[in-house]
C-alpha cells in the first residue's frame, strides 16, 4: 500500500493524467475547429451562368443535379424550360444541343406548347481510386438555335443552375470558350463534402490503432513478456472481423480495392491475423496444461 502512494509512483501518474488532458484538449479544440468551418460553409444555392447576344434575349434553362455515380463516372441533371422563352424560340421552336466533348444531344422545343422536363447525363472525368480525396470535373457546351434549316440563328443560353446534390459539393461555372464552339461553355466539378473525408480518414486511422493493438498482443504473447491469457484470442478474432465492418460503413460506400485500402486496410488485415497466428502459437508452447 505504501508503495503505490510513494512519491515516484504519484508523480508518474500525475504526468500520465496531464498528457492524458492535454491530448484530449487539443482533439477537442480540433473538433470544435472542425464543425466551426462546417457551418461557416453556405449552403448549396441557385447561381445563373448567362450567355449575350446583341439584340437577342436569352433562352431560359434551369438545370438541376440530381445524382452522381463516381463508378460509370456520371453526373445526372434534370434540364427544365421555363414557359418564358426568346422571341425568336417562340415563334419556329427552338433546339437546344448539349456536348460535354464525348457526346451531344439534341432537344426540340416546340413553339405550340411548353417543353417538359427532361433528364442527361454528363460524362466526368476523374476516378474513385483517389477515394475520398476523388473529384470529377468536365467541360460541356450548351448552345440553342431558333428556327430550322437555312434560316437558324444562334440563341443566348441563360443558365440557372441548382448546385445542391446529395452527398456531394458541386459546382457550375462558366468557363472561356474554346475555338469553334458556338453557346454556352460551362465546367461541373463535384468532389466530396469535408464531413466526409474526416470521417473516412478518422475510420482509417481507427483501424490503424487497431491492427497496431493486435500485433502488439501477439508479439508480446510470443516473446513471453506478458502473460497468455486465452481472453485475447478471441478479442484478436473480433478484431480481425471489425476492421471489415468499420470499411463497409464508409461514407459513399466506396467499392473494394480504393487506394486507400491497399495503403491502410489491406495492411490492417495482414497485421491483426498475424498478431492472432503469433497469440495461438505462444498459447500452444506455454499455454497452461488442461
Amino acid at each position: 500500500m505504501a508503495d503505490i502512494f510513494s512519491p515516484s509512483r504519484l508523480g508518474g501518474t500525475s504526468q500520465a493524467v496531464a498528457l492524458a488532458s492535454a491530448c484530449l484538449s487539443i482533439l477537442l479544440v480540433l473538433y470544435l475547429m472542425f464543425f466551426a468551418d462546417l457551418y461557416r460553409r453556405p449552403d448549396a444555392t441557385e447561381s445563373q451562368v448567362a450567355q449575350t447576344l446583341e439584340g437577342r434575349p436569352p433562352l431560359d434553362i434551369h438545370i438541376e443535379m440530381m445524382s452522381l455515380d463516381p463508378i460509370r463516372q456520371t453526373v445526372e441533371a434534370r434540364l427544365n424550360f421555363p414557359e418564358r422563352r426568346a422571341d425568336a424560340a417562340q415563334a419556329g421552336g427552338a433546339r437546344v444541343r448539349l456536348s460535354d466533348g464525348g457526346f451531344v444531344r439534341e432537344l426540340r422545343l416546340p413553339a405550340d406548347r411548353a417543353a417538359g422536363a427532361t433528364s442527361v447525363e454528363f460524362g466526368l472525368d476523374g476516378s474513385i481510386s483517389a477515394y475520398p480525396f476523388d473529384v470529377y470535373r468536365t467541360d460541356a457546351l450548351i448552345a440553342a438555335f431558333a428556327g430550322e434549316g437555312a434560316q437558324e440563328a444562334p440563341l443566348a443560353v441563360q443558365l440557372t443552375v441548382w448546385e445542391r446534390l446529395p452527398a456531394w459539393e458541386a459546382r457550375v461555372v462558366s468557363r472561356p470558350a474554346r475555338p469553334g464552339e458556338v453557346g454556352l461553355p460551362i465546367s461541373i466539378e463535384a468532389r466530396r463534402p469535408p464531413a466526409h473525408v474526416v470521417f473516412a480518414l478518422i475510420v482509417y486511422a481507427v483501424m490503424a490503432v487497431i491492427a497496431v493493438c493486435g500485433l502488439a498482443i501477439g508479439v508480446l504473447a510470443a516473446c513471453g513478456v506478458r502473460k497468455i491469457e486465452a481472453a485475447f484470442a478471441s478479442s484478436l478474432a473480433g478484431m480481425l472481423f471489425a476492421a471489415p465492418m468499420l470499411r463497409n460503413a464508409m461514407p459513399g460506400a466506396p467499392p473494394l480495392g480504393v487506394a486507400a485500402d491497399a495503403y491502410v486496410f489491406l495492411w490492417v488485415q495482414v497485421a491483426l491475423m498475424i498478431g492472432l497466428v503469433l497469440f495461438i502459437c505462444a498459447w500452444a508452447r506455454r499455454g497452461s496444461p488442461p
